[in-house]
């Protein structure tokens, strides 16, 4: 689905995008981020996508896929929430979908938040470029 939204819109030339990226990597240094956090990125947390612009490599935009187990009572939601904070204090938008609960608008939503991304100017806590395996 990410590849045909960015495939099928010329302003998105530029973008790609990379799964299972690793956390770690996208801050250029840890200082801003909870004890908790820092333990979080350096323990193997990834991002599903990471959409970047192929011309600098900045980040853009995170989208993370969730199971149902992600959406229960009691479960990795205090994961979920670390992975938000994170994100927040990266200046890096996150937008989460759903496994369970398709609702058929799951590519007019990814289009408004890549539209938005386009738009907006941000700075980022993590200007340093990724590193595209």
């Amino acid at each position: 689905m990410l590849s045909r939204v960015l495939a099928d819109n010329e302003r998105y030339h530029r973008w790609s995008f990379v799964q299972e990226y690793p956390l770690r990597l996208l801050p250029t240094h840890f200082e801003v981020f909870a004890e908790s956090e820092q333990l979080f990125m350096l323990h193997n947390a990834r991002l599903d996508f990471l959409v970047f612009d192929t011309i600098n490599n900045e980040p853009l935009v995170a989208i993370e896929v969730d199971g149902a187990a992600y959406h229960q009572e009691g479960t990795i939601q205090a994961e979920r929430d670390r992975k938000d904070s994170i994100m927040r204090k990266l200046g890096i938008p996150l937008q989460r979908f759903r496994t369970d609960s398709v609702s058929g608008d799951e590519i007019k939503i990814l289009e408004a938040v890549l539209a938005k991304t386009h738009d907006n100017n941000r700075s980022y806590v993590a200007r340093s470029v990724i590193s595209v395996r």
